[in-house]
């Protein structure tokens, strides 16, 4: 949670430098600053043969700047993940000693940064469909329950390892369609495809955390 507050934080900051420059938020309709935040489920597809992941929660804020009149926009977004699933559990110490465990439940916290591109179509119209593409970078945090892990070799005394993380990097393509309400109020809902390769995590043999996830998200959409 405090990785959460620190990234809102600096999310915060940032775009209020950027709308200071501007000027102020949205001072210039769609040549402004837009703002958002939204909700969503993620279904994960994974190719790490030691991990299985259940649905997920994803929670985001994100905001944007108009490049041109066209709907071309950069953005930037803030996320948090909440999953959890299980392991094949292989940890090895310094000192030799060798755990393991099969279907050992854990669960992930994943905090990300994501920037991009978003080109929205009949951009001065109240209904816009749009499509978003760009690359991430997260920090996953694991979290075993490791009743089921034993020693299976090596010297006794070593000691479980019970949490663990790993930084990732990757890419996502996004689609959806944004409807306005007013000229302060809108929401968005769409669909995110992403692909996440990381560093490797001890915990399952020092292999990498790789997947494909699709988020169905819903967004409110706020001008100041």
């Amino acid at each position: 949670m405090k990785k959460l507050i620190l990234l809102l934080a600096l999310f915060t900051l940032t775009f209020q430098a950027q709308a200071q420059t501007a000027g102020g938020l949205f001072s210039g309709g769609m040549n402004g600053v837009r703002t958002y935040g939204g909700i969503g489920f993620t279904n994960f597809n994974v190719k790490t043969n030691s991990l299985d992941l259940n649905n997920g929660l994803y929670i985001y804020l994100g905001g944007e700047k108009s490049i041109n009149d066209d709907g071309l926009s950069a953005t930037i977004t803030l996320s948090y993940m909440k999953t959890d699933g299980t392991a094949s559990y292989d940890y090895t110490t310094q000192g030799g000693s060798r755990f393991q465990g099969n279907n050992v439940d854990f669960d992930m916290n994943t905090y990300q940064l994501a920037l991009g591109l978003r080109q929205r179509f009949f951009p001065s119209s109240w209904f816009r469909p749009y499509i978003e593409g760009g690359g991430t970078f997260g920090y996953h945090d694991i979290k075993y329950n490791t009743r089921n892990v034993a020693l299976v070799s090596g010297p006794a005394g070593g000691s479980i390892k019970s949490k663990d993380d790993t930084m990732g990097f990757g890419y996502y393509g996004e689609g959806g369609t944004e409807i306005d309400f007013s000229e302060a109020f809108g929401i968005r809902v769409g669909a995110r495809y992403q692909y996440t390769d990381s560093k490797s995590l001890e915990t399952i043999g020092n292999q990498k955390l790789q997947y494909d996830a699709i988020t169905f998200i819903f967004a409110a959409l706020l001008r100041f």
